[in-house]
This record gives structure tokens, sequence and C-alpha cells, in this order.
């Protein structure tokens, strides 16, 4: 029996994820940003960042889904240089606890070359939609605001091996692990 192979070839294949990437370029974006809770660091070391049916798949322990940037299908991603004023009135508006924020930055190339589906890009919220789970190999660097947090952190990245900056971040000062 003969076993017919489709290949989808179009032009508008990832045209958002070029787009995204054009505008990283020419503003100079390092860093695509995610924010989470502090207790979901070590679930996502070992297994990446998903969309939230995703973890409910994944999930033998606690992870605390935020509603920001966090969705059921897909993940957003914040520019390092945009001035995080959704963020901080979605913060405001939520009452969450400051100390219990966790930053993680995206290699926007790395995360290009791992991703499949198509990416799509928010004007007016200045977000990035990942339709997919973000791979860990993506990761660039993780900041916290508690040591504690920190320490165990910088150990299971050890433990992983994994190439994850880690920084302790608090009153303006930054310290690398």
């Amino acid at each position: 029996m003969k076993e017919n192979k489709v290949t989808k070839k179009s032009f508008f294949r990832n045209s958002g994820e070029k787009k995204v990437l054009r505008i990283t370029s020419e503003n100079d974006v390092k860093s695509y940003l995610f924010y989470t809770d502090i207790s979901n660091i070590l679930f996502i070391l070992e297994n990446g960042i998903n969309p939230v049916n995703n973890i409910r798949d994944l999930i033998t322990t606690e992870y605390t889904v935020w509603s920001y940037l966090e969705h059921d299908e897909s993940i957003g991603l914040e520019f390092d240089n945009s001035n995080r004023k959704n963020f901080w009135g979605w913060i405001e508006e939520s009452e969450a606890d400051i100390k219990s924020i966790a930053v993680i930055g995206i290699d926007p190339s790395t995360l290009s070359d791992i991703t499949v589906y198509d990416w799509s890009y928010d004007d007016k919220s200045k977000t990035v939609a990942i339709n997919e789970p973000i791979g860990v190999e993506a990761i660039q660097w993780i900041m916290v605001k508690e040591k504690a947090e920190f320490n165990a952190i910088k150990a299971r990245v050890s433990i992983l091996n994994l190439k994850i900056r880690i920084f302790l971040g608090d009153n303006g000062s930054i310290i690398e692990s």
C-alpha cells in the first residue's frame, strides 16, 4: 500500500513570528519577560513554561496560575524594554505579594528555534503570544526577590545542569549567582 505524505507550505508561514522578531530587533529587545509565582519556578525548570491546559496534565503538586500572561491555550511574554505598565496595573488590582513574583527572561532567538507554531503580537499591550510550551532551553535568566528562593533555584539549576543565570534583585540592587 502506498502511503501519501502531505507537506504544508505557505507563503505566510510564521508571518507573526517574523513580525515579532523584526520588532524585537528594531527595538533592541534582548529578552521576552514572563512573570510567575515564585512557587512555580522549580516546576518550570523541569517542564518549561506551559499554557494552563498543559499544566493541568503535568502538575502533581500545587501550581499558582496568574491571570496575567498565563492563558489556557497560550503564554504571554512582554518585551524587556516595555514600561511594564500593564503588569504593574495587574499587580495593583490583584493585590499580589511583590515578593512572590519571579521574572523569567526568554531568549528570542532560541524561542524562535524551538517553537513550531506561529506567534502573535498585541500592539496595544505590547505582548507576544506563544501557543505552545516554551522549553527550558529558551530561559536565559530568572530574577527573584527572596534569598531562600534564590538559593533553592540556584541549586536546582546546578543539579539539572542548566545554563540559566539566576539573579536576586531587591530595592534596586541585583546580585547574580
